[in-house]
C-alpha cells in the first residue's frame, strides 16, 4: 500500500504556503532514506518545529502515534522498492539508470 507516501507527496505538491505541514512533508521526502533511523525529536529539530507539530502531522494522515506513522512509512518504502525491483527485474542496470533519468 503506497497510500501514506502518496499522501505526503500530495501535501508537498499541493500546499500553497510553506507552513509546518509543508515543511514536514518536504523534509520526509528529501530524507526518505534516513527516516528509519530518526526519532521524532530529531525530525522536529531538523524541521524547526515541536514534536507536537510532528504528532499533528501524523494525526492528519490518520495515525495515532509517530511510531505507527514511521512503521507504516518504512513498510511502504520497502514494499515499493520490492515492487520496482520486480517490475524491472529483466532490465540491466544501465537500462534502469537511463529509465530513471528519462523520468526526471
Amino acid at each position: 500500500m503506497n497510500t501514506v507516501l502518496s499522501m505526503i507527496i500530495l501535501i508537498r505538491q499541493n500546499t500553497f504556503k510553506q507552513d509546518n505541514t509543508y515543511i514536514i512533508a518536504d523534509y520526509i521526502l528529501k530524507h526518505i532514506d534516513e527516516i528509519e533511523g530518526k526519532s521524532i525529536q530529531e525530525i522536529a529539530n531538523e524541521c524547526y518545529v515541536s514534536t507536537n507539530t510532528i504528532l499533528r502531522f501524523c494525526h492528519t494522515l490518520g495515525f495515532q502515534t509517530f511510531k505507527m506513522f514511521k512503521n507504516t512509512l518504512i513498510s511502504t518504502i520497502k514494499t515499493r522498492i520490492i515492487q520496482i525491483k520486480e517490475k524491472n527485474k529483466d532490465l540491466q542496470t544501465d537500462d534502469i539508470l537511463n529509465h530513471i533519468k528519462n523520468l526526471m
